[in-house]
């Protein structure tokens, strides 16, 4: 049987993790997408360090948990989900859902459309927010060296409702 997860705010003590995760998870899943060169200097400039550490600050860090182990996290930031990541050594297990539908959750029940986004080329990242439900609306071209955003929404369902599970 499966360990049960459960979404919960991050807190002070939980930021050396989150920054762990964040940082083996883009040294080894955005290098498809942004190519070598971006990939280390975003790692080596601290930005993700420190994006995470700042929202953390401001209450918009929440994390998955399995069992004793950070899964994931998901930045929320007014209706737009900032950032989602599962743990690189966790992937395809079914977490990014459970983390995505659990941010939905959060969002949806403030928020009537909800949107994140996305580098134009992260073909897996694509297919599994379409899979679920979310819809491109908007693209950004690229800038310097880092490819083309996609802009996606979802809508609430109903009132005060989060969308169907």
């Amino acid at each position: 049987m499966p360990e049960t997860a459960l979404l919960r705010p991050a807190r002070p003590e939980d930021l050396a993790h989150l920054q762990d995760l964040a940082h083996r998870t883009i040294d080894r899943s955005y290098r498809p997408v942004l190519g070598d060169d971006a990939v280390d200097l975003f790692l080596g400039s601290g930005a993700s360090a420190q994006h995470i550490a700042d929202h953390l600050d401001r209450g918009n860090v929440h994390l998955l948990e399995r069992g004793a182990r950070i899964a994931g996290l998901v930045i929320l930031e007014g209706a737009t989900l900032d950032l989602i990541m599962v743990d690189i050594d966790l992937h395809r297990e079914g977490l990014g859902t459970l983390l995505l539908r659990g941010a939905e959750h959060l969002l949806l029940a403030e928020h009537r459309l909800i949107r994140l986004e996305t580098f134009e080329g992260n073909e897996p990242a694509l297919a599994f927010y379409r899979a679920r439900g979310w819809e491109v609306t908007q693209r950004h071209e690229a800038d310097g060296a880092l490819p083309g955003r996609l802009v996606l929404h979802r809508r609430r369902t109903g009132p005060g409702r989060s969308p169907a599970r």
